[in-house]
């Protein structure tokens, strides 16, 4: 993180549940209080054994110790501009005040306290639980249902036709059926909500796009905003794995709210979007 000298050229970098092997220096970065801009060179380490490395944790510009002693594991450490909230208690006149947010900076590079780890959250090392974007490589091609050439509903695709009702009998019909519900690449236009059950797979060709109709009377109403994609109800556990897809809108979509997610994943990792 040393390009640039006092004018930095590296925006920010995010290092978490990392570890270090046969490594000199672990981080080298020119980062002081009086580089330039503000936010550049920022470091964040969460967790990062650098028990591997030889000589030095983090380096300087000068090549001196940024973080001293014997190589450890850092369980948090910031690098940047931190800021610390306060309320002002304002008057304006007949009685009345109100509290005005305000924020001051202060440039630190330091180990400071571990935020706390939700359990739910870790695997069985404490780490935050990870997993690889489904490719699908071992299913075999009849698993997979075209949404456009199937022989239960078939959707256009073409950013004009209204494809809320085809893509709603297909999800039901495929749901806990173990297929993969392909979306070709396309436009899909939404008017309305879309249910997604709790056991089915969807993927997408090359980034298809699911546009909202903003000139829909569900989706109009900032003060009644409405699920575009409603992921199960509330209390419910399943199995949804949504993938290389596109959320967009078709014109202003005050009232769209682009996914509401309510389904809990029946073992760790087995519902979200894997983008």
């Amino acid at each position: 993180m040393s390009n640039g000298g006092n004018v930095q050229v590296v925006g920010s970098v995010i290092m978490q549940d990392c570890s270090y092997f046969n490594t000199s220096i672990g981080v080298s970065t020119s980062w002081s209080n009086t580089t330039t801009p503000t936010a550049a060179g920022s470091l964040v380490l969460d967790n990062v054994d650098f028990r591997g490395v030889t000589q030095t944790m983090i380096s300087g510009s000068t090549g001196a110790e940024v973080l001293t002693g014997s190589p450890h594991v850092v369980a948090s450490f910031l690098q940047g501009e931190a800021y610390q909230s306060y309320f002002t208690n304002t008057s304006y006149g007949n009685g009345k005040y109100c509290l005005e947010p305000g924020a001051v900076g202060q440039r630190i590079q330091t180990e400071v306290p571990a935020p706390t780890r939700p359990s739910v959250l870790l695997d069985s090392e404490g780490k935050y639980f990870t997993r690889f974007r489904p490719q699908y490589e071992g299913e075999p091609v009849e698993n997979f249902i075209s949404v456009k050439n199937n022989s239960v509903a078939n959707c256009v695709g073409d950013g004009v036709v209204d494809d809320t009702g085809a893509i709603q009998t297909l999800l039901n019909y495929y749901n806990n059926t173990g297929m993969i519900l392909y979306f070709d690449h396309g436009a899909y236009v939404i008017s309305d909500t879309i249910k997604v059950p709790t056991q089915i797979r969807i993927t997408g060709e090359i980034w298809p796009m699911f546009m909202v109709d903003g000139s829909s009377p569900t989706f109009i109403d900032p003060n009644n905003p409405q699920p575009v994609f409603q992921v199960g109800q509330p209390g419910d556990v399943g199995m949804v794995e949504m993938s290389e897809l596109v959320f967009e809108t078709l014109g202003p979509a005050p009232g769209a709210i682009i996914v509401e997610w309510n389904l809990a994943g029946e073992t760790q990792g087995a519902a979200g979007i894997l983008q």
